[in-house]
């Protein structure tokens, strides 16, 4: 991270990139759980687009933890907390919101579970679906409120 940077702007910096990690390995989720309801034929394709994806995913997540995880580990301070912000109260948020959106499409899911249950789909899209539920409802939760409070900040800057 860059050294200009405070350890409070440093984690937001991090929390956000993370989200938007959480953003793309949902995608990657989400056409897992696409290939079941597709022809044989596309599935290749998405297939390797989810790889693709996942791959990105997996390097942005690191770009953004990496040099936190590195500083740690020279300092040899594994215990050290960080500073609470506003990003990481609201990244907090955001994980509770995307379980309590979880639990509600299990809820929902078990509702339905005769009607599903004409479709003959595997227990993995059902699996991938609602990972791709709690990942995409996380990252989009966060990027709101961060987006939020940015635009809270630019009206009261205005006055």
């Amino acid at each position: 991270m860059n050294n200009n940077l405070n350890c409070a702007e440093a984690m937001d910096l991090m929390n956000t990139r993370v989200a938007i990690g959480l953003l793309l390995a949902s995608f990657t989720y989400g056409l897992d759980a696409s290939v079941y309801l597709l022809a044989d034929a596309d599935n290749q394709l998405f297939k390797w687009l989810g790889f693709s994806i996942s791959m990105l995913a997996v390097l942005w997540i690191f770009r953004a933890v990496g040099p936190m995880i590195w500083k740690k580990i020279k300092s040899r301070n594994f215990t050290q907390q960080e500073p609470e912000s506003f990003i990481t109260e609201s990244f907090h948020k955001a994980m509770i919101k995307s379980w309590i959106f979880t639990i509600t499409a299990l809820m929902v899911l078990k509702v339905f579970e005769k009607f599903s249950a004409q479709f003959n789909l595997p227990v993995e899209f059902y699996i991938n679906s609602l990972v791709f539920i709690m990942l995409f409802s996380a990252a989009v939760t966060f990027l709101l409120m961060t987006y939020a409070n940015e635009d809270e900040g630019n009206e009261e800057e205005s006055i």
